[in-house]
Order: C-alpha cells, then sequence, then structure tokens
C-alpha cells in the first residue's frame, strides 16, 4: 500500500511539473492522424500576465488551408520569445480537422523587429 500511494505522488507531481512548464495548457496530440505543416503569421500581440505574475505574450495568428482562414492564440513566454505582428510560425495540423494545430517553430524575420546597428569603434 505504501508503495502504491508513493508512485501515485510521485506521477501526480510529475504531471504537476510539466503543465506548469508549458504555462498549465494541455498540448495538443495527434494520435492516430494524418498531419501536415503550414506557415503562419502573428496577426495580434498582446501581454497578459500569467501564473505567480510571469509576463506572457497572447499572440494571435493565422493560417490558410485550402482558401480557408484559421486564426488561433499561443500563450508565448520566454521559452518561445518575444512574438512580433508580421513573424512567421511553423504550424503542425490535422488533416481531418485543420482547425486542431500545434506551433512546432518560429521565425523571427518580421520587417517590424527593431534592427540593431553593428557597434563599432573608431577609436585610434
Amino acid at each position: 500500500m505504501r508503495n502504491g500511494s508513493i508512485i501515485l505522488v510521485i506521477v501526480f507531481l510529475g504531471s504537476f511539473f510539466y503543465l506548469g512548464i508549458n504555462h498549465f495548457v494541455i498540448p495538443k496530440v495527434f494520435l492516430f492522424q494524418e498531419t501536415k505543416e503550414v506557415k503562419g503569421k502573428v496577426t495580434k500581440v498582446k501581454n497578459i500576465t500569467g501564473t505567480r505574475g510571469y509576463q506572457l505574450e497572447l499572440a494571435t495568428y493565422q493560417y490558410v488551408i485550402d482558401d480557408s482562414v484559421y486564426v488561433d492564440s499561443i500563450k508565448a513566454g520566454q521559452r518561445e520569445g518575444h512574438q512580433e505582428i508580421g513573424d512567421r510560425l511553423l504550424i503542425e495540423y490535422s488533416l481531418s480537422n485543420p482547425a486542431k494545430n500545434k506551433v512546432i517553430g518560429y521565425y523571427r524575420d518580421s520587417e517590424n523587429r527593431n534592427k540593431k546597428p553593428v557597434m563599432t569603434s573608431n577609436k585610434k
């Protein structure tokens, strides 16, 4: 009985830790479904407060599949990086239900990004 309760506590704490790392969002899983990848674009970015006061961004993005536009959003934290309007995303979606998607890649190539100049020194 004691071993069973210890295993149950370890599984519970591990699950809680995993969900905490993912901003308490249950990950999307594509079991037994065919998927494809498409590129989308960030259309709106809003700052929100996450758990324990952490600042996150709610980035709304859209992608096009067969002349249909799908819109979804992600919570972007430190792991995903700062998102700008116009940044591209790599999205994996289900062929049977294109609205079910998961962001699997981030491209930080927006024209809105501040281009930092290369610092040089002309001192002799």
